[in-house]
């Protein structure tokens, strides 16, 4: 899944955030706030302070049942976390093996490319400044032979390059796709554990409240 843009509500830093997540944080200055998606295309950011001091505290015991639940979540998260892990190294690990092969089916061709332009180059030489008589047709000839040999061999040297990068740019997206979901299974992790804090920190101004009011 893609990351929206938006920006953060204390120091304006530009961040990505997955649609997936109702609480995040800030990477640049370590502001927390909850994400209203009322709008996907501009999420509205909120920090946990103007939150905390513009709703009323919760009981303790209702916090802590949130609290209860949310570990629950993040357990699962956990879970989560661990399989996005081991696909984007299996997807890694996979695309390294294709790089290889590419490399050994491209240096092939490559290679008798070469050594046909090379050979093709000295018999050019040879019937330019060295041959003479019977022998100068017989270089032409040959000269001509190698120098379609080279351009044959040019061609499928482009073909399989071209296959190899094609194949290589479809696994490059595959280890994307991978790294984009354990981005995104780390950032509902942190989702849960935001919340669980910002449940917290209610209770914790609910209580003195309510210790204040007595």
């Amino acid at each position: 899944m893609t990351q929206v843009p938006a920006r953060c509500p204390q120091c304006d830093a530009t961040m990505g955030l997955f649609s997936t997540v109702r609480h995040s944080r800030c990477s640049f200055c370590g502001c927390r706030f909850v994400v209203d998606w009322s709008d996907p295309a501009t999420p509205r950011l909120t920090g946990f302070e103007d939150i905390i001091k513009s709703s009323p505290g919760v009981a303790p015991q209702i916090a802590a049942a949130h609290v209860r639940d949310l570990e629950s979540a993040a357990t699962s998260a956990d879970a989560q976390i661990e399989a996005s892990r081991e696909q984007a190294k299996t997807a890694a690990e996979a695309h390294e093996r294709k790089v290889r092969s590419a490399q050994r089916a491209i240096a092939a061709p490559q290679s008798r490319t070469l050594a046909a332009g090379m050979a093709a180059a000295l018999v050019v030489f040879l019937v330019a400044f060295v041959l003479e008589d019977a022998l100068w047709y017989v270089g032409l000839v040959l000269a001509a032979l190698l120098v379609l040999l080279t351009r044959m061999a040019y061609r499928r040297w482009q073909g399989t390059e071209s296959q190899a990068l094609a194949g290589l740019e479809e696994s490059r997206q595959v280890v994307q796709q991978a790294q984009n979901s354990l981005e995104e299974s780390l950032a509902i992790q942190d989702d849960r554990r935001l919340e669980q804090e910002l449940w917290q920190a209610r209770a914790a101004a609910g209580s003195s409240g309510g210790a204040s009011g007595t």
